[in-house]
């Protein structure tokens, strides 16, 4: 199983660039369209909840007899009131279209002790709907198609189940879709975390409320940029960092150059960690450990305060992880930053690269973190690289762990290949670890009910070959998905300790969201819990022994979570 789900754990972190503008974009705020009162948008609402019902339990749609893409684009002229017929009528009449539910003698609910996320539908019953609606959504929801469907489809391996949105068309001709592709998009989305999202309970606002208050931002989008804009708030309100989006029209606006430097929040700064391309960055005169304070007659405070609202993280450490990608990209060849150098500002210009292929997007910062995958620190200590490590290095790994009496394992960075953390558990387990995890997963039984899986130890059981001394662990906020699943399973090793601060806080699969407009989106698709209930999503995975990077440490080029964890290692 441990294969299975690291590998449905992979996210293309190459793609997180393209989640935001770039430092020097304007970001493009939607204005609620005043034109749609109160009346219209709560009729819309309660279309986008029954549009949702039907399209995850009415058999004539989870078995693929109508486009229901299609059906809602060919409603939405007519959902109005007009004359004695009311918008209530209008749905119930389209409901009835889809032919009689089949009765189901084994479709009684029955009501799992292991509910994490117990799906509701009691709002039907405060809709307004007419006794004859009512009856019939509650009657499709208790009548429901069980298990795979058309749209959602279910990777099942004990008990747990991974879901994938199959068959959602992204419309990749459509730059700027129309009013009512634009509520589809708002529609679709919106009812996938309403029936797919195992931490729906921790959003922070109601997810009712969300769909309300997007109704008129989505019809009031005025051009294409606009309705990517709104979009990625949307999105934003998950607060996931798996919740990355891509888009032509988003990359367009980033810019297609790259400054020649690397960046990393620092002590809450924008701290110049590294250059990329020394032929232009020594034109530029900037410096490892320069703060910058403005880019292109912007504060970085400014672009901070700018881009929140359009990427959705996890937590504000792993926002301003994800927000650095974009700051040294620009639409111009050239641009103007402000920096600090003992205690100096100055003005710097920087040659930008053109390029049309994202960066590294996990650039190492210190020479171990960087370059190594496998090496010895002294004679007793080994350093594993997470970020650069493959299953090719497997035979390597098990030379170096004989050989040394502890082990560093850096959690940093994201890997560049297929996961092999288990290779790595297998060699400082002497047999199969406690249990470190349990899921939450969607019940293919019932859209909205998440289940707990048994509390599992992935199967990490040890050789022959093992570290005999302490591990250390390094993690930060670059530490997301893979490399966070990974880390509660190391630590649980005897010995074994996180050395650094808190992780991303989005630790599990992703599951890809395609949406009208060729915009593509993700969802952590798995709830991730300790064993004994307590949460990983958002919060992250806290350090034993918590370090922190200071920018003077990085002008000295020195690895502060690296030195501690050799102390740690070594005895102290």
């Amino acid at each position: 199983m441990v294969r299975l789900l690291t590998t449905l754990f992979v996210l293309g972190i190459t793609s997180v660039v393209a989640q935001t503008g770039g430092a020097g974009a304007g970001t493009a705020q939607v204005q609620p369209d005043t034109s749609i009162n109160h009346q219209e948008v709560d009729r819309l609402y309660l279309l986008g909840k029954v549009w949702g019902l039907l399209k995850y339990h009415h058999p004539a749609i989870t078995r693929d007899k109508y486009d229901w893409d299609k059906e809602l684009i060919g409603f939405l002229p007519g959902y109005r009131p007009t004359g004695k017929r009311s918008s209530h009528d209008s749905l119930l009449a389209w409901v009835n279209r889809l032919g009689p539910i089949e009765a189901c003698d084994t479709c009684m609910d029955h009501r799992p002790g292991n509910v994490a996320l117990q799906g509701e539908v009691s709002w039907i019953g405060r809709s307004g709907f007419p006794k004859a609606l009512r009856q019939q959504l509650i009657a499709i929801r208790q009548q429901r198609v069980r298990g795979n469907q058309h749209y959602v489809r279910f990777i099942t391996e004990d008990d747990i189940h991974v879901a994938a949105f199959d068959h959602e068309n992204a419309y990749g001709s459509m730059s700027y879709p129309s009013v009512a592709y634009r509520l589809l998009a708002l529609f679709r989305y919106w009812n996938i975390i309403e029936y797919y999202y195992p931490y729906k309970y921790d959003l922070g606002q109601s997810w009712d409320t969300v769909l309300k208050q997007f109704i008129p931002q989505f019809v009031a989008a005025r051009n294409a940029n606009e309705y990517a804009a709104v979009v990625r708030q949307l999105i934003a309100t998950i607060h996931d960092s798996h919740a990355v989006v891509q888009a032509r029209i988003i990359t367009e606006e980033q810019g297609s150059y790259v400054m020649p430097i690397w960046l990393k929040f620092i002590e809450g700064k924008a701290v110049v960690i590294d250059r990329t391309l020394d032929s232009l960055a020594s034109l530029s005169g900037i410096r490892r450990g320069d703060i910058i304070d403005s880019i292109d007659g912007v504060s970085v405070t400014q672009l901070v305060a700018r881009n929140r609202p359009l990427i959705s993280a996890s937590n504000d450490a792993s926002y301003l992880n994800l927000l650095r990608y974009s700051l040294i990209r620009s639409r111009q060849d050239r641009s103007v930053l402000v920096v600090e150098r003992g205690g100096t500002q100055l003005s710097l210009t920087t040659y930008n690269q053109y390029t049309r292929t994202s960066p590294n997007m996990r650039p190492g910062t210190f020479e171990y973190e960087r370059d190594s995958v496998l090496c010895r620190i002294n004679d007793s200590i080994g350093y594993v690289n997470l970020g650069n490590f493959q299953r090719k290095d497997s035979t390597r790994l098990r030379a170096l762990v004989s050989s040394v009496h502890s082990l560093i394992i850096d959690n940093r960075q994201y890997p560049k290949a297929m996961s092999a953390g288990d290779l790595i558990a297998a060699c400082i387990f002497s047999r199969a670890a406690a249990p470190f995890v349990k899921f939450s997963s969607p019940d293919p039984d019932c859209p909205g009910r998440f289940l707990y899986s048994k509390p599992t130890n992935m199967g990490a059981a040890g050789t022959e070959v093992r570290v005999p001394g302490k591990i250390a662990i390094l993690v930060n906020e670059e530490t997301q998905s893979s490399t966070e699943f990974q880390a509660m399973l190391f630590r649980k090793a005897q010995g074994a300790v996180l050395i650094g601060t808190p992780t991303a806080g989005a630790d599990g699969n992703v599951a890809l969201i395609n949406l009208p407009g060729n915009i593509y989106t993700y969802i952590s698709g798995l709830g991730v819990y300790y064993p004994d209930g307590r949460e990983t999503q958002r919060v992250g995975l806290q350090p034993d022994i918590v370090v922190r990077t200071s920018i003077q440490a990085l002008r000295d080029n020195r690895d502060e979570l690296l030195e501690r964890a050799v102390r740690y290692v070594g005895g102290d």
